[in-house]
């Protein structure tokens, strides 16, 4: 009976170590987040900032529509949070996705954006999270 515990106890502590890292990460992730928010925010709130961030993707826009791709921006990065720490399904992500799609706004800047999230996805949820935002914009343009 004591080995039995005594793995039991091992077992309890590497699954509680788990646990801990991931929302270690988690926290982490949500830390950068508010900081891409932030940061997002001030280049929105100033035009000047807009010619620093994303200078070549965004060359060819005036002021204004940086500011509408800054904007853009910012939904997703925040949809693909609430995404990650289960504040949204799948499924309501998809809906969400559809609707955004259904801005002309907001397809050029997916059409603008996307390959740079994709090489900047970090993970398989990254990677789910453009998936859906990508099948979204295919099937609008499909409309």
């Amino acid at each position: 009976m004591k080995p039995f515990l005594g793995l039991a106890a091992i077992a309890l502590g590497a699954a509680h170590i788990a646990l801990a890292e991931k929302r270690h990460r988690e926290s982490q992730h949500l830390a950068f987040v508010r900081l891409h928010s932030d940061l997002a925010r001030d280049t929105a709130g100033d035009a000047r900032f807009t010619e620093i961030i994303n200078a070549d993707l965004y060359a060819h826009l005036d002021v204004d529509g940086r500011a509408q791709m800054v904007t853009a921006n910012r939904w997703v990065s925040l949809w693909s949070a609430m995404l990650r720490l289960g504040f949204i399904t799948r499924a309501s992500a998809r809906q969400i996705a559809d609707t955004f799609m259904q801005s002309e706004t907001n397809r050029s800047y997916w059409k603008l954006a996307s390959n740079y999230r994709r090489t900047g996805a970090r993970d398989r949820h990254d990677e789910r999270f453009i998936e859906i935002m990508a099948d979204s914009y295919a099937n609008s343009q499909a409309a």
